[in-house]
């Protein structure tokens, strides 16, 4: 178990710890990363299906990504690719069947030229085809889901938080009038291109809530709440649950979970158990005191 975009108990802005979840929860390793880089965030896949778990750790460094990949052998965090120029994002609900998404990032700190499937041969990496996203999509905030005749939707939560269903030619088609997602965690971009046109020379982006799409096509989305913003700073304090299908003209709730009183870091589906593993952070750092967080077990039906 890691989780990589959050400073907590579990996990920090400089640090990548690996957990044993049994009993009770055990870290088996740990590596730093030296400031002033920072982990944005990690996934977890095992793309060339050979039992070893691989992690993907982004990883900014003074305006430039300079992303790692470990593999996981016998509790043990091994480097096996590093200064690698990508964000990465994990899409599906098992390790052995996630893919893992790659996006470069422009000069100005932008997502650049969509997305692509990364490919492990040994111990080499490299990409597929790009996949061109819809408006407003980049690699931390779509997903695609099949419609009731087995065509492909893209789904996207836009820069304001709403949800956003295309067509696979990038038509749109629905939008939703609530908001969802909503995350603490960013990074700060300097940019002077970005400065002559703002005055502000840091450019800040915020990852995004990941979008979850279960076997039966059911969309899952979180949303954080009860926070305020000053600058850079979000502060969220609870946090809910939604579910939707596709009906063909729109996003159907079927079911929300009651809302719970902790700012969601994180979280991931466990196939298996159909159960979603959570990152709540139960306290935040500041005024002498360190931040608090808890790993919890949410079962769905």
């Amino acid at each position: 178990i890691v989780f990589g975009d959050w400073s907590s108990d579990v996990c920090s802005s400089d640090l990548v710890s690996l957990f044993m979840l049994g009993t009770d929860l055990v870290e088996k390793d740990k590596v730093t990363v030296a400031l002033p880089a920072k982990v944005l965030a990690i996934d977890a896949a095992d793309l060339d299906r050979d039992g070893k778990t691989e992690l993907y750790v982004t990883i900014i460094d003074r305006n430039m990504l300079a992303s790692r990949i470990y593999t996981v052998e016998n509790g043990h965090l091994r480097l096996t690719s590093s200064k690698l120029p990508w964000f990465f994002r994990g899409i599906g609900l098992t390790e052995r069947t996630r893919t893992i998404y790659v996006q470069k990032m422009g000069l100005r700190g932008e997502y650049l030229n969509g997305v692509a499937a990364l490919k492990k041969n040994g111990a080499h990496f490299d990409t597929g085809a790009q996949l061109k996203l819809p408006r407003f999509g980049t690699i931390f905030t779509f997903n695609r889901l099949q419609d009731s005749k087995g065509g492909e939707r893209y789904i996207v939560l836009d820069q304001d938080g709403y949800l956003v269903i295309h067509t696979a030619k990038g038509e749109e088609v629905w939008k939703s009038a609530d908001k969802f997602g909503g995350s603490e965690a960013y990074f700060v971009h300097s940019s002077f291109t970005h400065f002559r046109s703002t005055r502000e020379k840091d450019h800040p982006s915020f990852l995004e809530q990941r979008i979850t799409v279960l076997p039966d096509q059911a969309v899952l989305v979180p949303t954080n709440s009860g926070g305020f913003g000053i600058g850079n700073n979000r502060n969220y304090s609870k946090h809910t649950f939604y579910a939707f299908k596709w009906t063909g003209s729109m996003l159907k709730e079927i079911w929300h979970t009651q809302q719970t009183p902790s700012y969601l870091a994180d979280y991931v589906y466990l196939a298996d158990t159909k159960s979603l593993l959570l990152l709540e952070v139960t306290q935040k750092p500041g005024l002498g005191k360190k931040g608090k967080s808890v790993l919890s077990i949410k079962r769905i039906e």
